[in-house]
């Protein structure tokens, strides 16, 4: 957790833990990655982490269940009704919850799928049956004719 970032502005996140850390003269610190890791986040840290969040991946984008099993509300029913069976091997490994299929991504792709652009095309390509390729290529097509 990051209290203070370089700016020196105090983090409105938990106020009340950055003011006694302020009148205690900051001694808090930030944890390292092993102690924070979120899975979609914390690749790095994933192998080592002592504290793993399952439940912070995607909740934003609409994809809840699609990187990380245990975010399935599905899964969590059916844990609520059988106990821990249904994920024993997933929490004894961590790294078999995630999906069979996952792509990561990192530097300036990363920032390109942050974007407001790219979250508008990507509801538009999961709903009505709009093709976002199909779009793309009559885009190209549209500016070739004119040069």
């Amino acid at each position: 957790m990051v209290l203070r970032p370089a700016s020196g502005r105090t983090s409105l996140d938990q106020p009340s833990l950055a003011q006694t850390d302020a009148q205690c003269a900051f001694p808090i610190r930030e944890l390292p990655g092993e102690w924070n890791c979120q899975v979609q986040n914390g690749v790095r840290y994933l192998r080592d982490a002592y504290i793993l969040h399952y439940m912070v991946t995607n909740q934003s984008s609409g994809q809840e269940d699609k990187l990380y099993v245990l975010n399935s509300k599905d899964l969590l029913l059916r844990v609520r009704k059988e106990g821990l069976a249904p994920v024993e091997d997933i929490l004894g490994n961590p790294l078999r919850g995630y999906a069979p299929s996952v792509r990561v991504f990192a530097g300036e792709d990363l920032h390109f799928f942050q974007t407001r652009r790219y979250k508008w095309m990507r509801s538009k390509f999961s709903r009505e049956g709009f093709s976002l390729l199909e779009w793309l290529l009559k885009v190209k097509d549209h500016l070739l004719k004119r040069v």
